[in-house]
């Protein structure tokens, strides 16, 4: 569940793209990452779609809409993935996706971004803000981005399953 939460939140993330106006031209090759608070377990969702525009000189235009499909987790662990898929957790089959849709972005006096938007997943919607940074790493300019995600927020199990509740989406995306 923390996966799926994580990887909706990196996708969001994504959204937040480059200095100038960028538009993704495809968000499909990419995948959304996550890691549990307790580092009990890492993985990803594949193949996000939608949609990310991001304008520094104009930040009213900056649009993400990015949905990934709940079945796509991957954790290295074909069980796992397997039962992250049930009724216990992600229900992929009543909830197949997984979606964030951005509000409003600011730039922070330290360089940084705040992307706020409305996260759905299952039948549950909040307001969500993503953290997000562009860097430069290996002569590439990236977007890195982070969103902590409370899975039993989302009903996505429960407390007491013996699984944590926190997990971080993380998002390291290439801009232009």
């Amino acid at each position: 569940m923390k996966l799926l939460f994580s990887s909706l939140a990196s996708i969001a993330i994504l959204s937040l793209l480059s200095f100038k106006k960028y538009t993704a031209p495809s968000i499909a090759d990419h995948q959304v990452a996550f890691s549990m608070e307790d580092e009990s377990a890492t993985g990803s969702f594949a193949n996000p779609k939608g949609t990310v525009v991001f304008d520094e000189s104009d930040l009213s235009k900056t649009h993400i809409d990015i949905c990934i499909k709940a079945n796509t987790i991957q954790t290295g662990d074909p069980g796992r993935d397997k039962h992250l898929k049930n009724e216990d957790f992600f229900e992929v089959g009543k909830y197949p996706e997984i979606r964030f849709k951005s509000t409003s972005t600011i730039k922070n006096a330290d360089g940084s971004y705040s992307i706020k938007g409305d996260f759905t997943m299952k039948s549950t919607t909040k307001s969500v803000e993503i953290s997000a940074r562009v860097v430069n790493q290996d002569g590439q300019r990236l977007l890195l981005g982070q969103l902590p995600i409370n899975r039993v927020d989302y009903k996505v199990g429960i407390a007491d399953d013996g699984v944590g509740t926190l997990l971080t989406a993380h998002l390291k995306y290439p801009i232009q």
